[in-house]
C-alpha cells in the first residue's frame, strides 16, 4: 500500500479540468470517447447475480464525468437500470455478450455535493436478478490518480480488507463467586482506557487498574480468561466509583472523575503510575482526593490546567501539580446548562455538551434534545460562555476535528457536525445518521472513530461538514465459527460506550471489555453486520415451522452478499441477500425440530466478508414464551437511591419480585439505560 498528500497532485487535477471542458462540449469535440476500464468480474451465487462495477475515477470532482463499466458473469442480460445517488436518477445500459458473460459501459456526470456517491445497477438475467454496486468519492480537494482512492486527505492505492483490525481484547468484568456477599464486587465495567507505556490503564467503574499489553489475548481466541490486571479500589481515595479517566504521560499520573450516587459525593482523584510496566506490575497508588456534593463526568487536560464537567451545570478549573495534589482554581455555572456531560479544549475555547435533561415537560413544537456550549478561554483560569447550539439529541461525546469543526455524540440522533468559526453562534452543519446510539467520539490524523453501542465505526473527515464510513465492526469472534463449531466465543460489542484514537492505534470500552486495534488505511471490504445476534425461541405448539427474520447491514464499501446455510432444521426461501455499501436487509429463516434433544442451537450465515466469512446467530431456546396474563419469572436486583430524609444506608439491600408480590405491592417495571 502507498499513499501520498493529495496536494501533490495539481498538474492531474488541471488535466481534469479539460476533460470536462471536453465532455461538456465547450471545446472542438462533443464528447469525449469512453476510456477502456477493465470491470472487475461479477459472481455467479444460486439464483441471483453479483454484477462487477469499475468507476474511473475512484475520486472525482463535482460536475466530473465518471465513467462505469459493468460485468455480468455467464449470463445473458440485455439491459441494465443504474441507479446514481440518493436522488434515484436512472440510466439504462445495453449490454453486449462478451468476457464471459455480458458487459456494458456509460458516462455520467458527477454530482455537485461532496461524499460519496452511491451507483447502483439492477435487472433481469436468465440466471436470476443482477445487483451491483460501487461508490465514487465527490470531493472538491486536489485529486488523486485514476485508480487512487483518498482518505484523511492522502492518495492511496486501495487494497482488498478492513480498516479496523483488531488486536487484542479482555474482559474486565469478572463476577464475584458469590454475588451476596457484603464485600462483593457487582459494578467492575470499564468505562475509559489509554494507553501508557506498553499497558493500558483504566477506569473500571470500582478500581484503577493497569493491564499490561502483552497479556491481551489473541484476537481469533475467545478473550474471557482475565489476565493481569493491577489495580486499587477506588475506596482508597473515599470514592465509590469513577466515571472518566485523563492520563499526563509525562509526569505518570492518571486522574479520575467520580460522579457519586446513591447521596454520596463524587469528585476528582490522582493516582501514580508504575515508572516500571515489567512484571511484577505494580498497581496505580492513590495521591489525593477533592470531593465536590455533586459529582463530576468529563474531563480534558491542557498544558497546565485541567477542566472538569461538574454536575449539573458547572466546569471546574484545577491545577494539578506534579505530586497530584489538587488545587480548585475557579468554579464557574454556565448558563442554560442542565446536564454537563462531556468537555475538549483547543488553545482558545472550551466545548461543554449538555445532555439537555430538565423537570421542563415539552411541546412537540419545543427542542429537547441537548445543546453544545462554547466557552472562551482566553483566560484560561475563567472560561466565559462564548456560544450555545442546539444538537439534535441528548448530546454526551464530542471530538475537535479539523477546519473548525466539532463532533458531537448525540445518541441514538447520531453524529451532528457544528460550524464553529464564529464560536459566539455555533452552527449545525449536518447530522449523520448511525444504527444504534453514540456516546463517545474519537479524533486524529483525519479519522474519526465513534462507539454507536453494539459497533464502533470508523469515518473520513476530509470533507468539511461530511462524514464517509470507511469501516464499522462489532468485532466478534466468529471468525473461529464452523458448522462443526458453531458457537461464537464472543458475539460482538455490547454497549460499546468509550473509544480513544492514536498514532499506536484505538482502545475501546464495553460492558465488561476492554479491546485494542489498529487502522490499516486503505483496505476495502464487505463487512456483515448482524443487528440479530441472538433470539429467544420456543417451539411452537402446533408443531409448525417457527418463522424468524434476521437483520443485517453491510458497514464495508463493496457489495455484500449473504446466504443461510440450511440444515434439516433451518431453511429459508429467500435467494441469496445483496447489500450495497451502508444498506441493510433481512432474510427469513424457518426453523423446525425445536422441541427435539438435537435442537438446532444457531443459525449459521455465509458471506462474501473476509474477517468473518462464517457469522452464527445464536438461538436461545426457552420451554415456553410469554403472552398476557402469563407469570412474570422471579427476579432480584439491588436497591440504589433508596434514601429517605437525605439518609442512604451503606450496605445495598436488594429487591426480590416474589416477596413483594407476597404482601401484595403494586409493581411497575421501568427499563433504562445509564449508557
Amino acid at each position: 500500500m502507498t499513499s501520498t498528500q493529495a496536494t501533490k497532485r495539481p498538474g492531474r487535477w488541471m488535466t481534469r479540468v479539460c476533460l470536462i471542458a471536453l465532455w461538456a462540449g465547450c471545446g472542438t469535440e462533443t464528447s469525449t470517447p469512453t476510456p477502456l476500464i477493465e470491470p472487475p468480474p461479477g459472481t455467479l451465487l444460486e439464483g441471483a447475480v453479483v454484477a462487477g462495477i469499475a468507476v474511473q475515477p475512484k475520486v472525482a470532482a463535482p460536475g466530473e464525468p465518471v465513467v462505469i463499466a459493468i460485468h455480468v458473469p455467464d449470463s445473458t442480460v440485455s439491459t441494465l437500470t443504474l441507479v446514481a445517488g440518493q436522488m434515484g436518477a436512472t440510466t439504462t445500459i445495453l449490454m453486449k455478450g462478451e468476457h464471459d458473460g455480458a458487459l456494458g459501459t456509460t458516462t455520467v456526470k458527477a454530482p455537485k455535493g461532496v461524499g460519496d456517491w452511491h451507483l447502483s445497477v439492477h435487472g433481469d438475467s436468465d440466471s436470476g436478478p443482477v445487483v451491483g454496486h460501487a461508490l465514487v468519492h465527490i470531493t472538491e480537494q486536489p485529486g488523486c490518480d485514476d485508480d487512487e482512492t483518498m482518505e484523511a486527505n492522502q492518495c492511496m492505492t486501495p487494497s482488498h480488507g478492513h480498516r479496523l483490525k483488531k488486536t487484542g481484547g479482555v474482559l474486565v468484568n469478572v463476577p464475584p463467586v458469590d454475588r451476596e456477599a457484603p464485600d462483593a464486587r457487582l459494578m467492575i465495567h470499564p468505562r475509559a482506557a489509554w494507553r501508557y507505556k506498553d499497558t493500558l490503564v483504566g477506569c473500571h467503574t470500582d478500581s484503577i487498574g493497569v493491564i499490561p499489553l502483552s497479556a491481551l489475548t489473541n484476537p481469533s481466541q475467545n478473550g474471557n480468561a482475565a489476565p493481569l490486571i493491577a489495580e486499587v479500589l477506588m475506596t482508597a481515595a473515599g470514592l465509590d466509583a469513577c466515571e472518566n479517566l485523563v492520563v499526563d504521560p509525562n509526569r505518570r499520573l492518571a486522574i479520575a472523575a467520580s460522579r457519586g450516587d446513591s447521596g454520596k459525593s463524587g469528585g476528582l482523584s490522582t493516582w501514580s503510575l508504575p515508572e516500571s510496566t515489567s512484571n511484577p506490575l505494580k498497581a496505580p497508588t492513590h495521591l489525593a482526593t477533592w470531593t465536590d456534593e455533586h459529582g463530576l463526568e468529563g474531563l480534558v487536560l491542557t498544558d497546565d490546567r485541567l477542566y472538569a464537567a461538574a454536575k449539573p451545570n458547572r466546569v471546574l478549573v484545577f491545577s494539578i501539580q506534579a505530586d497530584g495534589s489538587i488545587t480548585l482554581i475557579n468554579e464557574v455555572t454556565v448558563p442554560g446548562l442542565t446536564s454537563v456531560w462531556h468537555i475538549a479544549a483547543d488553545a482558545n475555547h472550551l466545548y461543554v455538551t449538555d445532555a439537555g435533561h430538565d423537570d421542563h415537560v415539552h411541546t412537540d413544537e419545543e427542542h429537547s434534545g441537548g445543546h453544545l456550549f462554547v466557552l472562551d478561554r482566553s483566560n484560561p483560569d475563567a472560561p466565559a460562555l462564548a456560544g450555545v447550539a442546539d444538537t439534535t439529541g441528548s448530546s454526551k461525546g464530542l471530538a475537535l476535528l479539523a477546519n473548525h469543526t466539532v463532533a458531537v455524540a448525540s445518541g441514538a440522533s447520531g453524529i451532528d457536525l457544528f460550524d464553529v468559526i464564529q464560536p459566539w453562534s455555533p452552527t449545525r452543519m449536518a447530522t449523520v445518521d448511525t444504527p444504534r446510539s453514540v456516546t463517545s467520539l474519537a479524533y486524529h490524523a483525519g479519522y474519526l472513530l465513534a462507539a454507536d453501542w453494539e459497533t464502533v465505526r470508523l469515518y473520513d473527515t476530509n470533507d468539511r461538514g461530511v462524514l464517509r464510513l470507511l469501516d464499522a465492526s462489532d468485532f466478534n469472534a466468529d471468525q473461529t465459527v464452523t458448522a462443526n463449531n458453531p458457537k461464537s466465543p464472543f458475539a460482538g460489542l455490547v454497549a460499546a460506550s468509550f473509544v480513544s484514537l492514536t498514532d499506536e492505534g484505538f482502545v475501546i470500552a464495553e460492558f465488561d471489555h476492554v479491546m485494542t486495534g489498529s487502522l490499516m488505511p486503505g483496505l476495502d471490504a464487505p463487512r456483515l453486520t448482524l443487528h440479530d445476534r441472538r433470539r429467544v425461541v420456543a417451539a411452537p405448539e402446533t408443531g409448525a415451522p417457527l418463522h424468524l427474520a434476521i437483520r443485517m447491514r453491510n458497514d464495508g464499501r463493496e457489495p455484500l452478499w449473504v446466504s443461510i446455510q440450511e440444515t434439516v432444521y433451518v431453511t429459508t426461501q429467500d435467494l441469496p441477500l445483496i447489500l450495497g455499501p451502508g444498506e441493510e436487509g433481512a432474510m427469513d429463516v424457518q426453523i423446525v425440530g425445536l422441541d427435539q434433544p438435537d435442537a438446532p442451537e444457531t443459525i449459521l450465515l455465509a458471506s462474501n466478508d473476509p474477517t468473518t466469512p462464517t457469522r452464527s446467530v445464536s438461538l436461545i431456546r426457552v420451554e415456553e414464551g410469554y403472552s398476557v396474563g402469563s407469570m412474570v419469572p422471579n427476579f432480584h436486583l439491588p436497591i440504589v437511591d433508596n434514601c429517605g430524609d437525605g439518609v442512604c444506608p451503606a450496605p445495598t439491600t436488594c429487591f426480590r419480585l416474589q416477596e413483594a408480590l407476597s404482601v401484595g405491592k403494586p409493581i411497575l417495571l421501568v427499563f433504562f439505560s445509564t449508557w
